[in-house]
């Protein structure tokens, strides 16, 4: 039998007993690494301690590796590790769990846009730059600009939602490419799984750059939401001079992640990674561990009608992550957004940014806070900068009602429109 054709469930109880063999091992190098890691974050959490935190945090390290850290972590690993199944309890097999073999037909709200507008416009799929790229374009006229997008988190570019906003600007003429990221719908990776932000925008870049030695005579613009709103605008830092200085003509960024809103931080999570070797256990031991559940539940909109009908669409949705946040991607969203002093730079480089901008952001956002958005536009160089604020709407403007939605497209129309 082929190793796709085993159950999720015999990979992982193989695992585990390899990992119950190790863990004596695992032990005495968690307690080592804790009896380092343990006195230093005292010291800096009770700065009168002094040398007194050395012993106290040494023993409490060391015995809490050689206890529970070790035999834990490594139970954790053949669960959550790099190589674990995707789906560790599944009776499954490891090919049928994996999101790439899940057929396009049960796409089904995507299918229903492609269907409703397949006459007038193309639907196609590349992949550029290791990133899947649904394109949606004008079949009865040549383009007029070339539109990337990047969805937020867990979401991909074929949602449904993504797809009506390629179909509302290819119908006036763009081209739009809309890109799954790392972890994400079609794309490579562990399904809901960013080891890190940086090299989403890194990945945006490249993606960006091909689009532009594809239709070099073509205006670019960008348009991101959440996630993807960040995304877009820390991209511009890792493109080539030539795309973004002569290519690149607006960006449109969405209740970017710039700061975290409570209802989606975890503060306890922020503590307690200070305590850990966080990079190694996000690269080695246990990148797929379900923790928190994130902005799921919080980011559409207050009106109870409204929400189911967003939270059906959500359901209905194959290849949306619909899991607990991971591991490894709540120590790159803490470690990057929630980090005083990391966040603080982040958004300093960011406002250097001189493409013309425009920012829409939903004043009862739960998710991003909409200050963020007021302070950074505020401190952005880019003469030509905006930000459309939406009184009382969520962080999915698309799940509010007609009048918003369609504001909020034609916002966007109207920025891009305005700078051709």
């Amino acid at each position: 039998m082929e190793v796709g054709g085993v159950p999720c469930v015999v990979l992982t109880v193989c695992r585990v007993a390899v990992a119950l063999a190790l863990a004596p091992i695992a032990s005495i190098f968690a307690s080592l690494v804790l009896a380092y890691t343990v006195p230093r974050r005292l010291a800096e959490k009770h700065p009168g301690w002094g040398w007194a935190a050395v012993p106290v945090g040494g023993l409490l390290g060391a015995a809490a590796g050689l206890a529970a850290v070790g035999p834990l972590g490594t139970v954790l690993w053949a669960m959550y590790g790099p190589s674990a199944p995707e789906e560790p309890f599944s009776f499954r097999t490891l090919k049928e769990a994996r999101r790439h073999a899940i057929p396009r037909e049960r796409e089904v709200r995507a299918n229903a846009v492609k269907e409703r507008h397949g006459r007038a416009l193309e639907f196609t799929n590349e992949v550029i730059s290791d990133m899947y790229c649904h394109v949606v374009s004008p079949r009865d006229r040549p383009s007029r600009g070339i539109l990337v997008m990047h969805h937020g988190l867990h979401s991909h570019g074929g949602a449904a939602r993504m797809l009506e906003i390629a179909v509302y600007f290819s119908q006036k003429g763009y081209t739009v490419y809309s890109c799954d990221a790392v972890g994400h719908g079609r794309s490579h990776g562990s399904f809901g799984t960013i080891p890190a932000l940086e090299q989403l925008a890194k990945n945006f870049a490249a993606v960006v750059d091909s689009i532009r030695g594809k239709h070099p005579r073509q205006p670019i613009f960008l348009k991101g939401a959440s996630m993807g709103g960040l995304i877009v605008l820390w991209s511009t830092f890792f493109m080539e001079d030539e795309t973004r200085e002569e290519g690149l003509k607006g960006i449109i960024s969405v209740c970017p992640a710039l700061t975290v809103g409570d209802a989606a931080k975890s503060k306890f999570l922020i503590e307690f990674f200070k305590f850990l070797p966080v990079h190694f256990l996000a690269n080695f031991v246990f990148p797929k561990l379900p923790l928190t559940k994130g902005p799921r539940g919080v980011s559409f909109s207050e009106d109870p009608e409204l929400r189911r009908l967003a939270e059906e669409e959500s359901d209905a949705d194959p290849m949306e992550y619909k899991g607990r946040l991971k591991f490894a991607t709540a120590l790159t969203f803490t470690l990057t957004l929630m980090e005083e002093r990391a966040s603080a730079y982040l958004v300093k480089l960011l406002q250097t940014v001189e493409t013309p901008l425009l920012m829409q952001h939903g004043t009862g956002d739960k998710t991003v806070d909409v200050g963020g958005s007021r302070t950074f536009i505020a401190g952005v160089k880019a003469d030509k900068k905006s930000l459309i604020e939406y009184q009382g709407k969520s962080h999915v403007l698309l799940s509010e009602d007609e009048k918003t939605r369609e504001k909020y497209l034609s916002d966007m129309f109207t920025f891009v429109n305005k700078l051709l």
